[in-house]
């Protein structure tokens, strides 16, 4: 038996059994290609491990500032990279702990994602002083997402 592929615009969209219809695969469009070339399926240590290193590079820096050993443009500057690299560190962490929970459970990973989006969004509404604190954390892990989709695009071109 050969499967069908169906074509949308010259692209295809998805293989189906030629008898029942039923879908074989789906084809990712030229930018999910593109973007889960720098994911991959299994949880990796090495992001958690480079902004941990960058994290702990920017606090000693800003000590260094602190104790007069370095000027004190180059401690702001580590200030901010500290806390944002932190952030991005734990925001890593939250997404590497939900990715592994999935994996480990055979589920798929969208439905914690949207779990968690619905609680947010829940939460929001009944409680109207922590939605800007909702929308601060999802918009940690968008930002954990450039910088971590940087990190492995600079690690596969060198």
């Amino acid at each position: 038996m050969v499967p069908r592929v169906v074509i949308y615009y010259g692209q295809p969209l998805k293989s189906i059994c030629p008898f029942c219809g039923a879908t074989f695969t789906k084809f990712q469009s030229g930018f999910g290609r593109f973007i889960n070339r720098f994911h991959s399926s299994k949880p990796s240590l090495a992001i958690l491990g480079q902004l941990l290193v960058m994290a702990v590079s920017c606090l000693l820096l800003f000590v260094m500032s602190d104790l007069n050993i370095v000027s004190d443009q180059i401690g702001l500057v580590a200030f901010y990279g500290a806390v944002i690299f932190g952030v991005t560190f734990l925001a890593e962490l939250l997404f590497q702990g939900i990715e592994q929970l999935a994996s480990r459970l055979s589920h798929e990973i969208n439905y914690y994602w949207l779990t968690l989006i619905t609680i947010g969004m829940l939460l929001a509404i009944t409680h109207s002083e922590l939605a800007g604190y909702i929308g601060a954390f999802f918009m940690i892990i968008l930002l954990r997402g450039l910088i971590v989709g940087l990190i492995c695009f600079w690690r596969s071109s060198h």
